[in-house]
């Protein structure tokens, strides 16, 4: 199964540095995922036996098996984000592929070993240049959007930390990964 895992390492700008992927050999139920399920019905890599994952049963890959690494040789010393996807190609019938991909941030420093990072880096550009509130009336309240470009592998959330008032004063963003799937303006 060509394509089935697939890993990538993106810069901290969001740029991809490193693809990769990993073919599929051999799919069974390695893990009984919840306490209250069947019985496993997958459980032989034999050319002449169906392979599958039962529902509620997952295959676990450890670090042994080969192939399962993303050569960084030569990768700049920076933070970085690896993700991870599994069944890429859809081949194996799914309720949902959306949570078939994992990520990590990594701090990549010379020879040593990658450390891990809380949370992946993130890039987050104000891509609105200027927000005009010259025709408001003096005793009223105006709304104005901006928009913000954002490159991270993870959830990031928003707040506005000081706001000026007047010309020419600076408004501060401060940006923070999350454990919420959307993105927040407060």
């Amino acid at each position: 199964m060509r394509q089935f895992n697939q890993y990538k390492l993106y810069d901290a700008l969001g740029n991809l540095v490193i693809p990769s992927k990993k073919a599929g050999f051999c799919l069974i139920d390695i893990e009984q995922v919840l306490p209250n399920t069947g019985p496993s019905k997958f459980t032989s890599c034999a050319r002449d036996q169906v392979m599958s994952i039962s529902p509620s049963w997952a295959d676990l890959y450890n670090a042994s098996l080969p192939y399962q690494y993303l050569l960084i040789d030569g990768v700049p010393n920076g933070d970085y984000t690896v993700l991870a996807t599994t069944n890429t190609g859809q081949v194996i019938p799914e309720n949902t592929f959306d949570d078939n991909t994992i990520y990590q941030g990594l701090h990549i420093q010379g020879d040593n070993e990658p450390t891990l990072l809380p949370n992946p880096p993130i890039h987050a550009d104000l891509t609105t240049t200027t927000v005009f509130f010259n025709d408001v009336p003096e005793d009223k309240t105006a709304v104005r959007p901006i928009e913000f470009k954002i490159r991270s592998c993870g959830p990031v959330s928003f707040s506005i930390v000081s706001a000026g008032s007047g010309a020419g004063l600076p408004t501060r963003l401060r940006t923070a990964a999350s454990t919420p799937s959307v993105v927040k303006l407060a």
